[in-house]
């Protein structure tokens, strides 16, 4: 693998049976229910939970029984229920920040009728939660690093990433999008009939040191916060 492939974007998807409305929901606003804090945060088992402030220059803080323990990373796009991007540290140095974007995009299937701007029934969620150790947290896994995916905050198990990044996701029937006419924040009659294309991108490795080791790291990490918000059950 060349420099260049090393630090290229990391680019992670996962498809959930709901709404972009309600997806981006979960994945914000309910950030701490699913986020496995216990292994991705800065305090591991003493994170008691993760929250993402919903504006541009909203700051992404995990709490433990004492109160805020840091920021993970700042708000620098707020689209819902498009798109959000936020800088990413978990632990780690702010100037060594990563830079995350999500993006939700309806993919119809085909199954009956339903308008896409209704109904954000379904599941709730929520959840962030990093490693713990040095590299940062968020992610699975403890490590140094910067913090986002793999390490202490990416990826299970120890690796030398950052944090914030790992997980096992949200989705399946918890969340499913409500049946019944119109849906819950307007338009349309009869249930929901796609789902929605949650895409990460997690660009900013050059900034690193070791930033390919950490992004590999973090690549094992994303996609396991990506199946934990999947698999998520409210």
């Amino acid at each position: 693998m060349s420099i260049e492939q090393g630090l290229a974007p990391l680019v992670k998807t996962v498809v959930v049976p709901t709404t972009p409305e309600r997806a981006f929901k979960l994945f914000t606003e309910e950030l701490g229910k699913w986020w496995p804090l216990a292994t991705h945060s800065v305090r591991g088992e003493q994170a008691t939970d993760v929250r993402l402030e919903g504006a541009v220059g909203g700051q992404i803080v995990e709490y433990d029984a004492g109160g805020p323990v840091g920021s993970w990373g700042t708000v620098s796009d707020w689209d819902p229920p498009h798109t959000v991007s936020f800088s990413w540290h978990p632990g780690s140095d702010p100037k060594q920040a990563g830079h995350v974007t999500i993006r939700f995009t309806a993919i119809d299937d085909g199954a009956g009728g339903g308008s896409q701007g209704g109904g954000e029934s379904g599941a709730s969620g929520s959840g962030a939660g990093g490693g713990s150790d040095s590299g940062g947290s968020g992610a699975s896994g403890s490590g140094g690093g910067e913090s986002g995916a793999s390490g202490s905050g990416a990826g299970g198990g120890s690796d030398s990433g950052g944090s914030g990044a790992s997980g096992s996701g949200a989705g399946g029937s918890g969340v499913s999008a409500g049946s019944g006419s119109g849906g819950s924040s307007g338009g349309g009659s009869g249930s929901w009939a796609g789902s929605t294309l949650v895409e990460l991108t997690h660009t900013g490795w050059e900034r690193v040191p070791d930033g390919a080791q950490v992004r590999a790291n973090y690549d094992t990490g994303w996609a396991f916060v990506l199946r934990r918000f999947e698999q998520f059950r409210p």
